[in-house]
């Protein structure tokens, strides 16, 4: 795959864990198990606090997960899965933010996909 379509499916795949993050969350924070309360007023119980002031800390944490998880994901995807280098077919590996180039391990070529990450239009 060219380094340009490596970029955006590793860029997917974090979306997905995000997302898929946020979803897991919601569905355990407010969907009732069993005509019960949900699974963290449950756990919240468990640990002995009260229901309600567990949602914002509950909230935070899924945020951190998901954003750490998706961003995990992006750096396994990046150092992990080669690329296609365009000169040689050799395998290539994302280095660097600004700009991101997929370096190859056989002919060394540095392609520039002329994506800066982090840079505001």
């Amino acid at each position: 795959m060219s380094p340009m379509d490596h970029y955006r499916r590793g860029l997917a795949l974090a979306g997905v864990v995000f997302f898929g993050g946020f979803l897991a969350f919601a569905a355990a924070a407010f969907v009732p198990l069993g005509g019960g309360p949900p699974l963290l007023l449950r756990l919240a119980g468990a640990l002995g606090a009260r229901g309600g002031a567990v949602y914002p800390a509950m909230f935070f944490a899924a945020f951190s997960v998901s954003v750490g998880g998706a961003e995990l994901l992006r750096w396994a995807h990046r150092r992990r899965v080669p690329a296609r280098c365009p000169r040689c077919d050799g395998e290539a590996y994302a280095r660097g933010t600004w700009p991101v180039r997929y370096v190859c391990r056989r002919c060394s070529h540095a392609h520039d996909t002329g994506i800066r990450e982090g840079e505001e239009a």
